[in-house]
């Protein structure tokens, strides 16, 4: 059985990394649904493997997108 990748869609708020703020817009099982829920250019798209730990450390998010801008 293959990793199953679900795709985050988030809204930046404000801040710079590594301290930045942002809401969880929703959760989507397909990419292309993903980029449709974004409204505007502060949205953002990230791909998540479920079922698997990330870990303690403060990392940048593999695969982050905005796909508006």
């Amino acid at each position: 059985m293959g990793k199953k990748i679900v795709y985050v869609v988030g809204q930046y708020k404000d801040g710079k990394w590594p301290k930045t703020n942002w809401d969880l817009y929703g959760i989507f099982d397909n990419e292309e649904d993903a980029i449709v829920a974004c409204v505007d250019r502060s949205y953002f798209v990230g791909p998540v493997e479920m079922n698997k730990t990330l870990g303690e450390k403060t990392v940048e998010w593999p695969g982050v997108y905005y796909p508006k801008t």
